[in-house]
């Protein structure tokens, strides 16, 4: 297991992943969602945890998580998205135009008024938090962090998790919030606070995104 391990997993997921979003945007919301997240990502990572169990111990494992653990995930996720997410989304926004027409193509696209809000929640906040935490600090992070040093490790999964979200306008942010998350991860030895985080920062954003839209504009 090394490196080369991680690498091939993420660009092999990055490939399915695409191709499957596109396969699964004729489905309503609330059923691509689950079936990305949860078949997909989620069923991904614990193949290739079981696949490498007797070589990595612990992979793609959920760990037992502490109350201080838990409570970190929910402070994290509760702070991520105006210590991380707002300035970052301010830079993009002034670095490179286009971030508005992004935001509202990605609204149509989702068309999310047609769905009830716990729905949504679930598809964009839990779902995701779920799916993507064990791909990459699951399963990723994991692998990295047997063969490099923790920062190295926290940083390469996280530029991937950036990447993966295939906009340049959520590059910076989620790259960003990827380092927080992986370093929570590791220090907790668990994923359900970085779970936890993931699925907080993601609600209160698309809360944000409706309810207070002006919060988020530069």
């Amino acid at each position: 297991i090394g490196a080369g391990t991680a690498l091939a997993y993420a660009a092999f997921m990055f490939v399915v992943d695409y191709y499957a979003s596109l396969a699964l945007s004729a489905l309503p919301l609330p059923v691509a969602q689950p079936l990305l997240q949860i078949g997909l990502n989620l069923g991904s990572a614990l193949l290739l945890g079981r696949w490498l169990s007797a070589r990595a111990p612990g992979l793609a494992k959920l760990g037992k998580p502490s109350a201080k653990g838990v409570l970190a995930g929910i402070m994290v996720g509760v702070a991520a998205w105006i210590a991380i997410g707002l300035p970052a989304g301010w830079l993009t926004h002034a670095l490179v135009p286009g971030m508005d027409k992004f935001n509202q193509a990605l609204t149509d696209l989702f068309n999310i008024q047609d769905f009830p809000l716990w729905s949504v929640v679930l598809a964009l906040s839990v779902f995701p938090a779920i799916g993507e935490e064990f791909v990459f600090r699951g399963a990723i992070l994991r692998i990295l962090s047997q063969v490099m040093k923790p920062r190295s490790a926290i940083l390469l999964q996280a530029l991937l998790f950036g990447i993966f979200h295939t906009s340049v306008f959520r590059l910076l942010p989620t790259t960003l919030l990827g380092v927080v998350l992986g370093g929570l991860a590791l220090r907790t030895r668990s994923l359900v606070p970085s779970i936890v985080a993931h699925a907080l920062n993601n609600g209160i954003v698309l809360y944000l995104a409706y309810a207070q839209p002006a919060t988020l504009e530069g």
